[in-house]
């Protein structure tokens, strides 16, 4: 989302996103909602629970920084996989998220 939308919301504006899927409206509830998760202490309790990410590396929504980020901090074992030319829906790479999936669900047999 970026900093400029963040704070703008934590200044209590509305904001309207388009995306792949259309228009999206976040309110500032958002970011209070979204506050109440810890994210680094969730992914500590996580540690040794198989943990894979998949992020388009063209997704507008989500930074692929956030993915980096979340794999930095969670335990093992761990996969990251920026799908290159993804976005945040994987329009157009659909096959290639599944198949990612498949192999690491394969993996944990």
């Amino acid at each position: 989302m970026g900093a400029e939308a963040y704070n703008a919301l934590s200044a209590g504006q509305t904001l309207y996103l388009n995306d792949e899927r259309g228009e999206l409206t976040l309110t500032p509830d958002f970011i209070t909602d979204f506050a109440k998760y810890d994210l680094q202490g969730i992914l500590r309790n996580w540690r040794k629970r198989p943990l894979l990410i998949l992020h388009g590396e063209k997704d507008e929504t989500v930074a692929v920084d956030q993915a980096r980020l979340t794999f930095a901090l969670a335990g093992v074992p761990k996969k990251l996989v920026i799908i290159n030319g993804g976005d945040h829906s994987f329009t157009n790479h659909g096959n290639k998220a599944a198949a990612e999936v498949v192999c690491w669900l394969k993996d944990r047999l």
